[in-house]
Formats: C-alpha cells, sequence, structure tokens
C-alpha cells in the first residue's frame, strides 16, 4: 500500500487543480501585458537594516492553518494589518490560498491598497507551482513572492525569480533541509527563508533557522519563519537572522506589545528548574520553569502539587532515566509547552508530542552539524557533568558552539556575569542556585531575574 500523502503534497495537488482554473479564467497573454512592474525592492530594506544592525519584522495575515484550522476565522485584513502597521511591521505576508489557508487575491489587493506608496512591502504567500500565480501576484500588488524549495527544481526556482525580478519583485526562497538550502546557495539565490516547521509533517524546531544559517556566505540575507511566540523564541531563531516572519501568534493577539522590536528586548533568560510546588509556579522572575520528574532527583514534584499547579507557557517538564510510558502518559495529561531531557532519550517520544524541546549536553562535542540531526531540539543547555548537584561544568564551552544555549552547572547569584563571556549564551538554568536550606527560595528568584535581565 502506498504511504499517504504528506500535508505539502496535499497541498500541491490540490493547488494544481486551482491553476487549472486560473488559465481558464485569464489569459496569459493579457496578464503579461497588463502587469505594472513594482517598485518597492524588498532587498533594497533587508541589506539596509542589516548595514544599520536592526531585524526586520514581516507580519502575516492568514485566517487558518493545516496545523490550526482556527486562527481568526472572521479576521478582517484591512483591521489585522493596520494594527501591523502601527507595531512598526517593514513588511506584510498575505496568505492567498483559500483550501487551507482561508486566503483569496482580495485580502492582497486590499492590504496593497491600505499601504499605498509607503515602504511597506507586500509578501504573497502561496504555494507557488506555475508562472501564472506570478503574474496573478504582481496583478494583485505583491512586492515579492515565495518560492519553495521543497516543490520545486532547480530550473523552476532559477526561472521563477528571474521573472518575479523582471516583473519588479523580489523572491524568498524557502528552505528546510541542508540539501534545499544548499540548492539555493548554488543558484545564487539572495534572500532565503529558514522555516522551522517542516512542511510535510507541520512539526517544528526553532533552532532549524541556525543550524542552516550558521555557515551560509554572509552575502545570503536569512528570515526565520514559524513557531515564535516568546521573546525567547526570537532570541532562539536571532544569532543568524536578519529578520523574522510572524504570523499565528499576532493573529491570535498572544503577545501584547506595542512594537514589533519590543519582542527582541530581552537580552538573556532565567530558567529557574526544580520547583516542587504550584505555590512556587507563583514566584516572580523566571522565564521558563523547570518542573522535575526524573525518579532519580530529589527534586520531584509530588503527583498532589501537579495537580493543583497552574501550567503556563513557561512550564517545563524535565525527564532524566524515566521510561518512555512515564513521559508519554505525563505529556499526554498535562499541558506543558516545553519538554527538557538528557541523554539518549527516545527522540520520536518527544517529537510527537510537539512540544519545544530543550536538550541538556553535559559535555558537548565538535560536531555541531550532528547536533540537530540526533536531538533536533529547540534550545541547548550546557549543564555540568551531574546535573543538579551545584558543581561546575568541569570543561570549556568551545568558542564557536554554534546554537544558542543556557548556561547552567555551579550557576549562583554572584556569578551571573558568566553569560556575558559566550555570545551565544541567551540565559541561565539554575536548580541548586535558587534554593536556600534545600528548597527554592522566593526572594532569591527574584534578586537572580532582576540582576539576570538588567545584565547588558
Amino acid at each position: 500500500m502506498a504511504p499517504a500523502p504528506t500535508i505539502l503534497q496535499e497541498i500541491a495537488r490540490h493547488k494544481q487543480q486551482e491553476i487549472t482554473a486560473y488559465y481558464q479564467q485569464h489569459s496569459l497573454e493579457s496578464l503579461r501585458q497588463q502587469v505594472v512592474p513594482g517598485t518597492r525592492k524588498f532587498h533594497n530594506l533587508t541589506t539596509r537594516n542589516r548595514q544599520l544592525g536592526r531585524k526586520f519584522f514581516i507580519a502575516e495575515f492568514k485566517r487558518r492553518s493545516p496545523s490550526n484550522p482556527g486562527i481568526a476565522p472572521t479576521a478582517d485584513p484591512l483591521i489585522q494589518v493596520a494594527s501591523y502597521l502601527d507595531q512598526g511591521a517593514d513588511a506584510i505576508s498575505v496568505l492567498t490560498d483559500n483550501r487551507y489557508f482561508g486566503g483569496q487575491f482580495e485580502d492582497m489587493l486590499q492590504v496593497q491598497q491600505l499601504v499605498g506608496a509607503g515602504p511597506v512591502a507586500i509578501l504573497n504567500k502561496d504555494f507557488i507551482l506555475d508562472p501564472i500565480q506570478i503574474y496573478l501576484a504582481r496583478k494583485y500588488g505583491a512586492d515579492l513572492i515565495l518560492l519553495i524549495a521543497a516543490l520545486l527544481s532547480d530550473e523552476e526556482l532559477l526561472s521563477y525569480h528571474t521573472l518575479a525580478t523582471s516583473l519588479g519583485m523580489d523572491t524568498i526562497t524557502e528552505v528546510h533541509t541542508r540539501e534545499e538550502r544548499d540548492r539555493a546557495v548554488r543558484l545564487g539565490l539572495p534572500v532565503i527563508g529558514v522555516n522551522n516547521r517542516d512542511l510535510h509533517s507541520f512539526k517544528i524546531s526553532l533552532n532549524t533557522t541556525n543550524f542552516l544559517a550558521y555557515d551560509l556566505p554572509k552575502d545570503r540575507i536569512v528570515i526565520a519563519e514559524s513557531g515564535m511566540d516568546q521573546p525567547i523564541d526570537f532570541r532562539i531563531c536571532g544569532p543568524y537572522a536578519d529578520g523574522f516572519l510572524v504570523g499565528t501568534s499576532l493573529m491570535q493577539g498572544s503577545q501584547k506589545i506595542e512594537k514589533l522590536q519590543d519582542l527582541l528586548q530581552q537580552r538573556y533568560f532565567f530558567k529557574a528548574c526544580g520547583l516542587r510546588t504550584a505555590e512556587q509556579l507563583d514566584y516572580p522572575g523566571p522565564d521558563l520553569q523547570g518542573i522535575n520528574f526524573s525518579p532519580k532527583s530529589r527534586r520531584t514534584m509530588p503527583a498532589s502539587e501537579l495537580k493543583k499547579a497552574k501550567l503556563s507557557a513557561k512550564s517545563v517538564a524535565l525527564f532524566f532515566q524515566n521510561s518512555p510510558e512515564e513521559m508519554r502518559n505525563l505529556l499526554s495529561q498535562s499541558a506543558f509547552r516545553w519538554v527538557q531531557t538528557y541523554g539518549d532519550m527516545p527522540v520520536d517520544l518527544v517529537q510527537a508530542s510537539k512540544k519545544k524541546w530543550i536538550y541538556a549536553f553535559r559535555q558537548p562535542d565538535t560536531h555541531y552539524a550532528d547536533y540537530l540531526h540526533k536531538y533536533p531540539a529547540d534550545l541547548f543547555i550546557l549543564d555540568g557533568a551531574v546535573p543538579g548537584s551545584g558543581q561546575s561544568r568541569g570543561y570549556s564551552i568551545p568558542d564557536d558552539f554554534p546554537f544558542p544555549f543556557l548556561l547552567a552547572g555551579g550557576i549562583t547569584q554572584d556569578t551571573l556575569q558568566q553569560v556575558q563571556e559566550h555570545p551565544l549564551c541567551i540565559g541561565v538554568d539554575m536548580a541548586s542556585g535558587i534554593e536556600k536550606e534545600g528548597s527554592p527560595d522566593k526572594e532569591l528568584i527574584r534578586n537572580i531575574a532582576e540582576k539576570l535581565h538588567g545584565l547588558p
């Protein structure tokens, strides 16, 4: 029996039917004559922002997606995009696929009329498989288009990029694997969007952006796409990205911000680990809260406390030497957003949970290219040999460690400045360092958070 088509394959199959309908509704020759080339140059904007050391934001309008059918089913593009402009969006992405994303070309036309002649560029986000879609994109106001490498051959990528350029548009070449990335580089495509979401399975790993971008040629513009919601997500995806494409969290209003740039203001993050009571989860200060379920730890949270606990986007379930069944049961019964593991834990189980994944190393090696193949985590922790013991790491962190990480292993409130010694360290993970007389201390946690968050 043939395997069932992936989500991307299903979308592409239906898109071919839409393309047939386009040719019935439009004359390609007439479109060629009618379309007026664009003048807004997205690539110029991104290059200028890089020179200024400023990240850019593409804010996306979409009503639904295959992974989230109910994002904002009745959203009005004029109202939503007006809020994006007020928040300082550098560009607007409009999903025009109807069946899977609830969009239409008329949405983009409305956005084009709202944006007017200003500097904010419009991206037509769709699954482009034919030249007629590129002409229609320009007809309805697009300044740039998305080309998905997983759907297109080298010849198509280059041909569609050339066609878009002739119509005054830029392109973003979307990739998810090293093979796709290498194709985009080889073809000389200047703007690369790294989708943290696998379009075949719709699983997300935030570190995908770093894995594909850390050794890219420096002349390529990089956009991180998908999965970014909280400020820590942008710090994870940010080291090698020139900008971000953000959709679902903005559409659902999960971030209450005045300006999109506010999402980038926090430099260091604090994970308080080993919280054992529902009351301790209310202690102010931590950005992440580690709840330990390891049978080897003295810091486990009793089932009675877990039942009372109010889990949030900050809650992390920590496993060490747990059985797969224990992990599966707990993750299926509790609303954790993050999971943390050590050692050769069951990768498939963690991925199937669709939680954000923190992987803790006790001795990183230099085989960086292997990390995401074996441990496709969203964030790394560099820990000591005996986690939770308060002992220092006992090893030097490689200067060229290429991924964002939290520092652990003997960190105290007096040694927080260690985070400044490593360019890709984005915070600390502390267990014994937050305790007084063997228990997490509210005042100590608050002091650590204030000190860490105040570091330049």
